[in-house]
């Protein structure tokens, strides 16, 4: 970068802390990490521990597993929902629904705890409280990209988003490690305790939420051209139309469906060998330990991918096209969690019996007997492989964006430099220099004139005009 480009940058730095970006951003961010964490820590509470809260609430694993999944189905049709309040209504009020949401629901869910209730009435309390967490999440989900946009200059928007996107799958990992704690001796698993514990952070990220976020944030869409943003259905009909966007949306789409695949069935995945739930605490370390290792590139896909969408959307708001690929990804989970669970292959029962299969909740009726099922599930796992590859390469190979925010942002910074630099007093005495230069004759040193070089007095002259 020149020197003349770097002192411009600086300035308009200066500018835009001056516009009111200051530290409460920081602030803003921890308050979004712990709400997206906590929720998703809700929404697989269940998960690790399936057999044990089946058997607590007096139901089978196919109702619990309902619990997790009516967190994707929710969130398909809420998802417009959520683009237009997000668009219509901002940022501030998206975070604090989803913040209440889940503090109310979480606390509703350690209500279906007590002793004097019936089995159907816990389960009644417990889907309500559910429910009502899995109606505020995708106000949550949605919100990284216009929280990055409204609050932090161009310079850490990035990092930003990428935080706060990957508070999501960090408290999917906390899950693993966390519920399968609550087993106080082998036939007693404290449920009660396991609610109370994922209800606190919902609880402090909402008093958080209340308190921190006061204002949509100190940076304002950049308008081009006269219609400026456009409204909220006609930026969905926009971004619809546009092709580059649209196969960022399926790939994406594709990643989150796989992520959540796999987050739903990985119990199923593990039990045919043996593993159990104790086993799931050093499954969720080793998987803690692999996003040490590669998360660095594997948990910025997702953020990264909505700040491009972001850019080739553009002047579409945020919260629209990040609202299209959630919609996208959620669609695709639910398809990939009901087809990798029918191709599942059942085990031989010899096999069954070698690998010390866990698995034994898995039951069809036959005429008036009862035969356990185990499904091997490495098919769908290979089908998940080179899903994951296929839509790899077609991105690299056809997935090539135009960066229309980014040219906006460079032409609107350059504008307000140059207002700022023309209201200064320093920059008019450099003008009127540079005016009094440009109006004077110059003679060339004799060497020049001698050599009826032309050309190097006019570079001369240039030289003392930039002046």
């Amino acid at each position: 970068m020149k020197r003349g480009e770097e002192d411009e940058s600086s300035e308009l730095e200066e500018f835009y802390d001056d516009e009111g970006i200051t530290w409460k951003r920081w602030l803003v961010l921890a308050a979004v990490i712990l709400m997206n964490m906590s929720v998703a820590m809700v929404w697989l509470s269940f998960s690790p521990v399936a057999y044990k809260v089946a058997t607590y609430y007096g139901t089978d694993l196919i109702v619990i597993n309902t619990l997790s999944l009516v967190f994707i189905i929710s969130a398909m049709p809420f998802g417009i929902v959520v683009i237009w309040v997000m668009e219509k209504y901002g940022l501030r009020v998206c975070i604090l629904i989803c913040a209440w949401s889940s503090c109310i629901g979480s606390v509703l869910r350690i209500v279906s705890t007590v002793e004097s209730l019936t089995d159907d009435a816990k389960l009644l309390i417990l889907f309500i409280g559910q429910i009502i967490v899995a109606f505020g999440s995708p106000f949550g989900t949605y919100a990284p990209p216009k929280l990055a946009g409204s609050w932090f200059p161009d310079s850490q928007r990035t990092v930003a988003n990428t935080i706060a996107t990957s508070a999501n799958p960090i408290g999917m990992i906390l899950t693993g490690l966390v519920s399968p704690l609550f087993q106080q001796s082998e036939s007693f698993y404290d449920v009660r305790l396991m609610l109370i514990t994922y209800a606190v952070p919902c609880v402090v990220a909402a008093i958080m939420a209340s308190l921190i976020v006061t204002s949509d944030g100190p940076i304002k869409p950049i308008t081009t051209g006269e219609n400026g943003v456009p409204k909220v259905w006609d930026g969905v009909k926009e971004v619809s139309s546009n092709g580059m966007f649209m196969l960022l949306a399926v790939c994406l789409g594709t990643g989150i469906g796989l992520f959540s695949a796999f987050a739903t069935l990985m119990e199923q995945v593990l039990c045919p060998w043996g593993y159990t739930d104790t086993h799931d605490i050093y499954m969720g370390y080793w998987i803690t330990a692999e996003a040490i290792l590669i998360g660095f590139f594997a948990f910025t896909i997702y953020p990264v991918g909505t700040e491009i969408a972001a850019e080739c959307t553009y002047p579409v708001g945020t919260g629209t096209s990040t609202g299209i690929i959630q919609l996208s990804g959620q669609i695709q989970s639910v398809v990939l969690i009901l087809v990798l669970s029918v191709i599942g292959q059942p085990m031989d029962p010899v096999d069954v019996i070698e690998n010390n299969s866990q698995c034994h909740h898995n039951s069809t009726a036959t005429g008036d007997s009862t035969e356990e099922v185990t499904l091997d599930m490495r098919i769908p796992m290979y089908v998940c492989a080179g899903l994951a590859t296929l839509v790899s390469i077609i991105l690299a190979i056809f997935f090539t964006p135009t960066y229309k925010r980014m040219e906006a942002e460079k032409l609107h910074k350059k504008e307000l430099y140059q207002r700022r630099m023309s209201h200064s007093p320093s920059s008019k005495n450099i003008s009127s220099e540079s005016h009094s230069f440009e109006n004077s004759t110059f003679d060339p040193s004799p060497e020049v004139a001698a050599s009826g070089d032309a050309d190097a007095s006019q570079t001369i002259r240039g030289d003392f005009t930039q002046l």
